[in-house]
Protein backbone atom coordinates (compact mmCIF):
# COMPACT_ATOMS: atom_id res chain seq x y z
CA UNK A 1 0.00 0.00 0.00
CA UNK A 2 1.40 3.66 -0.63
CA UNK A 3 0.32 7.01 -0.03
CA UNK A 4 -0.76 9.40 -2.74
CA UNK A 5 3.05 11.13 -2.72
CA UNK A 6 5.28 10.79 -5.02
CA UNK A 7 7.87 9.30 -3.08
CA UNK A 8 5.48 6.60 -1.64
CA UNK A 9 4.66 5.37 -5.12
CA UNK A 10 7.83 5.30 -6.43
CA UNK A 11 9.28 3.56 -3.34
CA UNK A 12 6.02 1.21 -3.51
CA UNK A 13 6.69 0.57 -7.41
CA UNK A 14 10.86 -0.21 -6.27
CA UNK A 15 9.24 -2.79 -3.52
CA UNK A 16 6.99 -4.33 -6.21
CA UNK A 17 9.74 -5.13 -9.03
CA UNK A 18 12.11 -6.88 -6.66
CA UNK A 19 9.54 -8.82 -5.43
CA UNK A 20 8.59 -10.14 -8.36
CA UNK A 21 11.86 -11.01 -9.50
CA UNK A 22 12.00 -13.53 -6.46
CA UNK A 23 8.74 -14.83 -7.60
CA UNK A 24 6.49 -13.45 -5.61
CA UNK A 25 2.89 -12.01 -6.85
CA UNK A 26 2.59 -8.30 -5.18
CA UNK A 27 -0.70 -6.51 -5.88
CA UNK A 28 0.07 -2.38 -5.12
CA UNK A 29 -2.39 0.25 -4.45
CA UNK A 30 -2.43 3.75 -3.92
CA UNK A 31 -4.46 4.37 -0.71
CA UNK A 32 -7.06 7.47 -1.17
CA UNK A 33 -6.66 10.42 0.90
CA UNK A 34 -3.18 9.32 2.72
CA UNK A 35 -1.51 13.26 1.56
CA UNK A 36 -0.16 15.78 2.78
CA UNK A 37 -1.25 18.76 1.94
CA UNK A 38 -5.18 18.36 3.47
CA UNK A 39 -4.85 17.27 7.01
CA UNK A 40 -8.97 17.29 7.07
CA UNK A 41 -8.96 15.25 4.27
CA UNK A 42 -6.31 12.85 5.87
CA UNK A 43 -8.25 12.24 8.91
CA UNK A 44 -11.44 11.96 7.45
CA UNK A 45 -10.62 10.01 4.18
CA UNK A 46 -7.01 8.57 3.94
CA UNK A 47 -7.04 6.85 7.60
CA UNK A 48 -10.42 5.18 7.43
CA UNK A 49 -9.38 3.93 4.05
CA UNK A 50 -6.25 2.57 5.15
CA UNK A 51 -7.98 0.87 7.97
CA UNK A 52 -10.36 -0.23 5.37
CA UNK A 53 -7.26 -2.28 3.63
CA UNK A 54 -6.15 -3.43 7.04
CA UNK A 55 -9.32 -4.64 7.92
CA UNK A 56 -9.65 -6.70 4.35
CA UNK A 57 -6.31 -8.51 5.05
CA UNK A 58 -6.97 -9.23 8.72
CA UNK A 59 -10.51 -10.21 7.92
CA UNK A 60 -10.02 -12.57 4.65
CA UNK A 61 -7.98 -15.25 5.87
CA UNK A 62 -4.28 -13.34 5.49
CA UNK A 63 -1.59 -14.00 7.49
CA UNK A 64 -1.04 -10.55 7.56
CA UNK A 65 2.02 -8.63 8.79
CA UNK A 66 2.41 -5.04 9.39
CA UNK A 67 6.20 -4.12 8.63
CA UNK A 68 6.31 -0.32 9.26
CA UNK A 69 10.17 0.37 8.11
CA UNK A 70 9.89 3.56 6.50
CA UNK A 71 7.52 4.75 5.00
CA UNK A 72 4.46 7.25 6.28
CA UNK A 73 5.47 7.52 9.14
CA UNK A 74 2.02 9.61 10.51
CA UNK A 75 0.47 5.86 10.08
CA UNK A 76 2.96 4.41 12.87
CA UNK A 77 0.54 5.15 15.68
CA UNK A 78 -2.67 4.11 13.91
CA UNK A 79 -0.77 0.74 12.58
CA UNK A 80 0.33 0.14 15.73
CA UNK A 81 -2.97 0.19 17.32
CA UNK A 82 -4.60 -2.09 14.66
CA UNK A 83 -1.75 -4.77 14.98
CA UNK A 84 -2.61 -5.01 18.48
CA UNK A 85 -6.19 -5.25 17.91
CA UNK A 86 -6.04 -7.63 15.06
CA UNK A 87 -3.84 -9.57 16.52
CA UNK A 88 -1.50 -9.12 13.34
CA UNK A 89 2.92 -9.43 14.09
CA UNK A 90 3.89 -6.13 13.38
CA UNK A 91 8.36 -5.89 12.87
CA UNK A 92 10.52 -2.70 12.36
CA UNK A 93 13.76 -3.32 10.33
CA UNK A 94 16.25 -1.85 12.60
CA UNK A 95 18.78 0.59 10.88
CA UNK A 96 19.45 4.02 9.69
CA UNK A 97 20.35 3.75 6.36
CA UNK A 98 20.24 0.45 4.25
CA UNK A 99 22.04 -2.05 1.72
CA UNK A 100 21.35 -4.80 -0.16
CA UNK A 101 24.31 -6.17 1.23
CA UNK A 102 24.14 -5.90 4.72
CA UNK A 103 21.91 -7.30 7.09
CA UNK A 104 19.63 -6.07 10.22
CA UNK A 105 17.78 -6.70 12.95
CA UNK A 106 14.26 -7.44 12.52
CA UNK A 107 12.43 -5.64 15.94
CA UNK A 108 9.12 -7.12 16.91
CA UNK A 109 6.57 -4.84 18.98
CA UNK A 110 5.03 -7.08 21.39
CA UNK A 111 1.31 -7.27 22.38
CA UNK A 112 0.45 -4.34 24.67
CA UNK A 113 -1.77 -4.65 27.35
CA UNK A 114 -4.50 -2.37 25.62
CA UNK A 115 -7.31 -2.09 27.78
CA UNK A 116 -10.08 -0.67 25.73
CA UNK A 117 -14.00 -0.12 27.55
CA UNK A 118 -16.18 -1.82 25.16
CA UNK A 119 -19.45 -1.10 27.78
CA UNK A 120 -18.91 2.48 26.10
CA UNK A 121 -19.41 0.98 22.60
CA UNK A 122 -22.46 -0.60 24.15
CA UNK A 123 -23.75 2.31 25.63
CA UNK A 124 -23.43 4.89 23.03
CA UNK A 125 -24.45 2.72 20.41
CA UNK A 126 -27.08 4.61 18.43
CA UNK A 127 -25.29 7.79 18.76
CA UNK A 128 -22.09 6.05 17.45
CA UNK A 129 -23.87 4.44 14.10
CA UNK A 130 -25.31 8.89 13.92
CA UNK A 131 -21.86 9.74 14.06
CA UNK A 132 -20.48 6.84 11.62
CA UNK A 133 -22.99 9.06 9.08
CA UNK A 134 -22.25 12.66 10.33
CA UNK A 135 -24.14 14.79 12.41
CA UNK A 136 -24.62 18.47 11.41
CA UNK A 137 -25.14 20.25 15.02
CA UNK A 138 -22.68 18.10 17.55
CA UNK A 139 -23.79 20.53 20.58
CA UNK A 140 -27.62 20.36 20.03
CA UNK A 141 -27.07 16.37 19.59
CA UNK A 142 -24.75 16.01 22.74
CA UNK A 143 -27.65 18.11 24.82
CA UNK A 144 -30.35 16.08 23.27
CA UNK A 145 -28.71 12.78 24.10
CA UNK A 146 -26.97 13.51 27.20
CA UNK A 147 -23.65 12.42 25.88
CA UNK A 148 -20.54 12.48 28.37
CA UNK A 149 -16.58 13.63 28.05
CA UNK A 150 -15.64 9.79 28.17
CA UNK A 151 -16.63 9.10 24.35
CA UNK A 152 -14.54 12.46 23.15
CA UNK A 153 -11.90 10.83 22.11
CA UNK A 154 -13.54 8.95 19.09
CA UNK A 155 -15.32 12.08 17.54
CA UNK A 156 -13.97 14.60 15.22
CA UNK A 157 -15.51 18.20 15.23
CA UNK A 158 -15.27 21.44 13.62
CA UNK A 159 -16.41 24.18 15.90
CA UNK A 160 -18.99 21.73 18.06
CA UNK A 161 -20.98 21.76 14.26
CA UNK A 162 -20.48 18.75 12.03
CA UNK A 163 -19.08 16.02 14.01
CA UNK A 164 -18.41 12.64 12.83
CA UNK A 165 -16.54 9.56 14.07
CA UNK A 166 -12.43 10.19 13.50
CA UNK A 167 -10.09 7.46 12.30
CA UNK A 168 -9.84 5.59 16.14
CA UNK A 169 -14.08 5.94 16.10
CA UNK A 170 -14.10 4.30 13.32
CA UNK A 171 -11.67 1.41 13.70
CA UNK A 172 -13.23 0.69 17.42
CA UNK A 173 -16.62 0.53 15.76
CA UNK A 174 -15.41 -1.38 13.32
CA UNK A 175 -14.40 -4.06 15.49
CA UNK A 176 -17.63 -3.65 17.75
CA UNK A 177 -19.85 -4.45 14.87
CA UNK A 178 -17.59 -7.21 13.42
CA UNK A 179 -16.23 -8.75 16.39
CA UNK A 180 -16.71 -11.22 18.81
CA UNK A 181 -14.66 -10.14 22.15
CA UNK A 182 -12.87 -12.74 23.79
CA UNK A 183 -9.66 -12.56 26.34
CA UNK A 184 -6.38 -14.49 26.02
CA UNK A 185 -3.13 -13.86 28.01
CA UNK A 186 -1.10 -10.89 27.34
CA UNK A 187 2.28 -12.08 25.48
CA UNK A 188 0.77 -15.84 26.44
CA UNK A 189 0.29 -18.21 24.05
CA UNK A 190 -1.41 -16.78 21.69
CA UNK A 191 1.20 -14.04 21.25
CA UNK A 192 3.20 -16.74 19.66
CA UNK A 193 3.75 -17.77 15.74
CA UNK A 194 1.73 -20.63 16.26
CA UNK A 195 -1.41 -19.50 17.16
CA UNK A 196 -0.70 -16.74 14.25
CA UNK A 197 0.12 -19.79 11.76
CA UNK A 198 -3.35 -21.35 13.02
CA UNK A 199 -5.11 -18.44 13.54
CA UNK A 200 -8.31 -19.55 11.00
CA UNK A 201 -8.51 -22.47 12.80
CA UNK A 202 -8.55 -21.08 16.30
CA UNK A 203 -10.97 -18.53 15.48
CA UNK A 204 -13.53 -21.11 13.96
CA UNK A 205 -13.16 -23.72 16.87
CA UNK A 206 -13.36 -20.60 19.78
CA UNK A 207 -16.67 -19.58 17.52
CA UNK A 208 -18.01 -23.36 18.19
CA UNK A 209 -16.87 -23.05 21.76
CA UNK A 210 -18.89 -20.10 22.46
CA UNK A 211 -21.73 -21.27 20.01
CA UNK A 212 -22.07 -24.71 21.82
CA UNK A 213 -21.70 -23.08 25.71
CA UNK A 214 -24.50 -20.12 24.82
CA UNK A 215 -26.69 -23.14 23.27
CA UNK A 216 -26.13 -25.27 26.25
CA UNK A 217 -27.39 -22.53 28.92
CA UNK A 218 -30.33 -21.99 26.63
CA UNK A 219 -31.59 -25.14 26.27
CA UNK A 220 -31.00 -26.50 29.68
CA UNK A 221 -33.38 -23.78 30.96
CA UNK A 222 -30.55 -21.70 32.56
CA UNK A 223 -30.84 -18.28 31.22
CA UNK A 224 -31.26 -17.28 35.03
CA UNK A 225 -28.93 -19.26 36.56
CA UNK A 226 -26.23 -18.01 38.30
CA UNK A 227 -22.32 -18.95 36.82
CA UNK A 228 -22.11 -21.15 39.76
CA UNK A 229 -25.32 -22.71 39.32
CA UNK A 230 -23.80 -23.52 35.27
CA UNK A 231 -20.68 -24.74 36.38
CA UNK A 232 -22.26 -27.63 38.91
CA UNK A 233 -24.87 -28.26 35.99
CA UNK A 234 -22.33 -29.09 33.56
CA UNK A 235 -19.69 -30.87 35.43
CA UNK A 236 -22.86 -33.30 37.24
CA UNK A 237 -21.72 -37.07 36.82
CA UNK A 238 -23.32 -38.20 33.02
CA UNK A 239 -25.33 -40.42 34.71
CA UNK A 240 -26.91 -37.80 36.51
CA UNK A 241 -27.35 -35.10 33.99
CA UNK A 242 -24.02 -33.72 32.76
CA UNK A 243 -23.81 -35.87 29.92
CA UNK A 244 -25.45 -32.94 27.35
CA UNK A 245 -22.09 -30.99 28.57
CA UNK A 246 -19.92 -33.04 26.16
CA UNK A 247 -17.09 -31.78 24.79
CA UNK A 248 -17.79 -28.36 27.25
CA UNK A 249 -16.04 -30.20 29.71
CA UNK A 250 -13.37 -32.68 28.48
CA UNK A 251 -11.78 -34.38 31.31
CA UNK A 252 -12.94 -32.00 33.72
CA UNK A 253 -13.18 -32.75 37.78
CA UNK A 254 -16.01 -31.27 39.71
CA UNK A 255 -14.79 -28.50 41.82
CA UNK A 256 -12.25 -27.03 38.53
CA UNK A 257 -12.36 -23.54 37.72
CA UNK A 258 -11.16 -24.01 34.15
CA UNK A 259 -12.25 -26.69 31.09
CA UNK A 260 -11.01 -27.80 28.49
CA UNK A 261 -13.64 -27.64 24.80
CA UNK A 262 -12.67 -30.92 23.00
CA UNK A 263 -13.63 -29.26 19.34
CA UNK A 264 -15.99 -31.22 17.35
CA UNK A 265 -13.26 -33.37 14.59
CA UNK A 266 -13.35 -31.61 11.24
CA UNK A 267 -9.97 -32.84 9.86
CA UNK A 268 -7.47 -31.79 12.45
CA UNK A 269 -7.84 -32.38 16.28
CA UNK A 270 -8.13 -28.61 18.56
CA UNK A 271 -8.36 -28.41 22.14
CA UNK A 272 -9.29 -25.30 24.00
CA UNK A 273 -8.51 -24.04 27.96
CA UNK A 274 -10.78 -21.64 29.22
CA UNK A 275 -12.94 -20.39 31.31
CA UNK A 276 -15.69 -17.81 31.67
CA UNK A 277 -17.93 -15.30 33.41
CA UNK A 278 -21.97 -15.43 33.13
CA UNK A 279 -24.06 -12.73 34.07
CA UNK A 280 -28.00 -13.96 34.86
CA UNK A 281 -29.22 -10.55 35.28
CA UNK A 282 -28.34 -9.66 31.79
CA UNK A 283 -28.80 -13.42 30.79
CA UNK A 284 -25.32 -13.50 28.59
CA UNK A 285 -22.14 -14.65 28.65
CA UNK A 286 -20.07 -11.52 29.49
CA UNK A 287 -16.43 -12.65 29.22
CA UNK A 288 -14.78 -16.10 27.81
CA UNK A 289 -11.25 -16.37 28.44
CA UNK A 290 -8.88 -18.89 26.30
CA UNK A 291 -5.52 -19.57 28.13
CA UNK A 292 -3.79 -22.15 25.69
CA UNK A 293 -4.47 -24.20 23.17
CA UNK A 294 -3.22 -27.19 20.92
CA UNK A 295 -3.96 -27.58 17.16
CA UNK A 296 -3.03 -31.02 14.97
CA UNK A 297 -0.37 -33.09 16.20
CA UNK A 298 0.18 -32.97 19.94
CA UNK A 299 0.82 -35.56 22.91
CA UNK A 300 -3.02 -36.62 23.99
CA UNK A 301 -1.41 -38.57 27.30
CA UNK A 302 -0.41 -35.79 28.22
CA UNK A 303 -1.38 -32.28 27.38
CA UNK A 304 -4.55 -32.26 29.93
CA UNK A 305 -1.78 -32.12 32.46
CA UNK A 306 0.03 -29.66 30.68
CA UNK A 307 -3.24 -27.53 31.06
CA UNK A 308 -3.71 -28.36 34.57
CA UNK A 309 -0.28 -27.08 35.44
CA UNK A 310 -0.32 -24.16 33.19
CA UNK A 311 -4.12 -22.74 34.16
CA UNK A 312 -2.71 -23.16 38.03
CA UNK A 313 0.21 -20.90 37.12
CA UNK A 314 -1.38 -18.39 34.81
CA UNK A 315 -4.61 -17.66 35.64
CA UNK A 316 -3.89 -14.32 37.75
CA UNK A 317 -2.18 -13.08 34.83
CA UNK A 318 -2.87 -9.60 32.79
CA UNK A 319 -5.33 -10.71 30.20
CA UNK A 320 -5.70 -8.58 26.61
CA UNK A 321 -8.59 -8.55 24.41
CA UNK A 322 -8.78 -11.23 21.32
CA UNK A 323 -10.99 -10.52 18.56
CA UNK A 324 -13.00 -13.34 16.91
CA UNK A 325 -14.41 -12.70 13.16
CA UNK A 326 -18.21 -12.97 12.84
CA UNK A 327 -18.70 -15.72 11.10
CA UNK A 328 -17.25 -18.23 13.72
CA UNK A 329 -19.98 -17.25 16.63
CA UNK A 330 -23.38 -17.32 15.50
CA UNK A 331 -25.32 -19.66 17.74
CA UNK A 332 -28.36 -21.47 16.21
Amino acid sequence: MASETMLSWISAEIIKEQLETEGYVVHFEVVSGLQVKDALRFEKEGLVNFIDRVWYFSNGGYNGVLNVTGGYKALIPYATILAQLYQMPMYYLFGDTFSAQESYPLIRFPQAPLAIDWSTFEKYASVIRDLHAGIDDWEEYKRKHNISYDFSACISTTDGKDALLNAIGEMFYRIYQKFQLVYVLQNGPFSGEDAHRNRPILHQEIGKLISALTNYIKSNGLTKATKEEIVQRMTMPEQTGGKDAGELVHACRPGDEHFIFKAPRSGIEVRLLYSFDYDHIQEKLTKVVIYDFRVGQFNHSSYIKEFRTFYQLNKDRELIPYLLEPNNYITQ
